[in-house]
């Protein structure tokens, strides 16, 4: 199970799955925390361009983000135009994404890891959630 405490914490468990009422109620409290939350809709979703368009939309990426993993990372690990004391994003139908992208959620957990690595450098967290 989810908690806020998890959300909370640099670490480099930073990939979470949570039921939909677990992940409102962490998103809940985070929304009077610094740490910044992020969504998106992985009903849609079924290839790396598909993803990297919602998470670009979802983290309002700068114009320059060119839409590949190489991209992925140096945006996810310089958040400068979204500065924040922590990160954290929910992706809601997220066993669809599994189901219909594994290759590209799996992909996604492993940039996402190494990013939260750098970031726990800051004490910053940066995090994860699939709801699924």
């Amino acid at each position: 199970m989810i908690s806020f405490s998890d959300i909370k914490n640099s670490s480099w468990q930073c990939v979470h799955f949570a039921l939909p009422e677990q992940a409102s109620s962490v998103k809940k409290e985070l929304s009077t925390s610094s740490v910044v939350t992020f969504e998106i809709d992985a009903l849609s979703i079924k290839d790396d361009e598909m993803l990297f368009s919602e998470i670009s939309k979802a983290l309002d990426f700068p114009d320059y983000f060119g839409s590949n993993w190489d991209a992925l990372d140096e945006c996810l690990a310089d958040m400068e135009w979204n500065e924040a004391d922590g990160y954290a994003l929910f992706i809601t139908n997220a066993g669809r994404l599994w189901s219909d992208a594994a290759y590209t959620a799996g992909k996604l957990v492993s940039v996402w890891q190494s990013i939260a690595e750098q970031w726990s450098q800051e004490n910053k967290p940066f995090h994860l959630v699939f709801v699924l």
